[in-house]
């Protein structure tokens, strides 16, 4: 069975952007002509972003919504630590109805001791951690140095961190199309380290697609379950 990508409000990047180049040569109209500019954009960050995974791991499979429902979120996070040629990752997802600013579930991770995995299992916005921090101001957080961090100084988070052999890291909020945090993903280092705008930039490339895939999920699910409300309701003498 073939499977599609989510249908998004952003113009397509399947296209080669030579192929969108060569429209956007011959085409008149200004606004068909500022679609296409984005277009370009998008497929020249895609194509730069798949040459940076070349020497790193083999060409991954595109994620699908199938890959995502068996649980294979490794997907994700080892697609991060190439990236960014960090020591761990991370993926989490946003309940906004747990706690009274929703909480974080860890989905996969890199490199995490047992420990840490169930220290960070459930994040809050009052997590001292930098995906807790990203959750509440809804922005990047990075971290380049874990122990002279002053906004975790003297928290569990940090002892965490450290006890884990983390040095480093950084935190980018899942955003959906309608604008609102879905999750995160982290990646982080055992030495100091500062991410380069670069690096950051193309990762965001990598932000978007995992929240295309989660958002698909949850569509997924809620379809499914208006599908069982609907088969019970029809039982219902």
């Amino acid at each position: 069975m073939e499977h599609r990508r989510p249908q998004l409000s952003e113009p397509s990047t399947s296209r080669s952007w030579r192929v969108i180049a060569q429209e956007l040569s011959s085409e008149a109209d200004s606004e068909r002509l500022t679609e296409l500019s984005l277009e370009l954009t998008r497929a020249l960050d895609k194509q730069e972003l798949r040459e940076r995974w070349e020497g790193h791991i083999a060409p991954p499979e595109p994620i699908t919504a199938k890959s995502f429902r068996c649980g294979e979120y490794e997907e994700i996070v080892d697609r991060a630590v190439a990236l960014m040629r960090s020591d761990y990752a991370s993926v989490q997802m946003l309940f906004p109805e747990r706690g009274s600013g929703g909480e974080l579930l860890l989905l996969s991770f890199r490199g995490f001791n047992p420990e840490a995995a169930t220290f960070w299992e459930w994040v809050r916005a009052d997590s001292k951690s930098t995906c807790g921090i990203a959750l509440r101001d809804r922005k990047r957080v990075v971290a380049p140095d874990i122990a002279s961090c002053e906004f975790m100084a003297g928290s569990e988070d940090q002892e965490t961190y450290l006890q884990t052999g983390i040095g480093a890291c950084q935190t980018t909020p899942l955003i959906g199309n309608a604008g609102n945090v879905i999750g995160m993903i982290s990646t982080h280092w055992q030495r100091p380290h500062q991410p380069s705008h670069e690096d950051l930039r193309l990762f965001d490339i990598l932000a978007r697609e995992a929240a295309e895939v989660i958002e698909m999920r949850l569509r997924d699910e809620s379809q499914a379950c208006e599908g069982r409300n609907f088969r019970d309701n029809d039982r219902r003498p």
